[in-house]
């Protein structure tokens, strides 16, 4: 019993520790986060929250990117095998709730925030992608003055890599979503699922 109340004591103690541990480092990675993706992005960010899970999980609450995006939250889950490799591996990426608005300028141009080329860095292989309950707003000010806007609605998304090797990149994939122009009020709904092969070129 004396083993027993032991090995819960640490355990309380560990769970605890790694708690605070998480709050802190969060608490610090938060300017550190929003200051990295205003350099690389070019857009005013905001986050309200950082969180930590484990095994390993970064978690982004409440981010939004100027007038670009703003997402509920994102949570990625880096793998450690990948560092091993000379690759940033993320096993997953959830996106939920995302609210992203894209404009086509009268000229045609399209301004999306892209990151910042800074050379050769390691690859980064997304193994899986969700989203979840988004909505996704295109207008085109090259048709008329106010611009023609197109909105798609509780958007889903889930991609999975049948592998994360080099070689082929096989993916099965499932969207659905409901389609709607502001302008007539019609709707529709679009859905698609399978497998897709993306060969790399020789």
């Amino acid at each position: 019993m004396k083993l027993r109340k032991v090995i819960v004591s640490v355990t309380v103690f560990l769970a605890v520790v790694i708690v605070v541990a998480a709050a802190v480092i969060a608490h610090f990675a938060k300017p550190f986060v929003v200051d990295q993706l205003e350099k690389n992005l070019k857009v005013k960010t905001r986050v309200d929250q950082i969180r930590f899970g484990f095994p390993l999980s970064i978690t982004l609450v409440k981010l939004e990117l100027g007038d670009f995006a703003s997402f509920e939250r994102i949570s990625v889950f880096p793998s450690l095998w990948g560092i091993f490799a000379g690759k940033i591996v993320l096993n997953k990426v959830d996106v939920i709730r995302p609210v992203i608005t894209i404009v086509r300028s009268p000229d045609g141009s399209i301004a999306i925030p892209q990151p910042a080329q800074k050379g050769n860095g390691p690859a980064v292989v997304i193994a899986g992608f969700s989203m979840s309950d988004g909505v996704v707003t295109f207008i085109d000010k090259t048709v008329s003055d106010p611009g023609y806007a197109l909105v798609l609605e509780s958007v889903n998304i889930d991609i999975s890599r049948a592998s994360v090797f080099p070689g082929s990149q096989k993916i099965l994939c499932a969207v659905s979503a409901k389609a709607g122009d502001v302008k007539n009020k019609s709707s529709g709904v679009l859905t698609f699922s399978g497998w897709m092969d993306f060969v790399p070129k020789d």
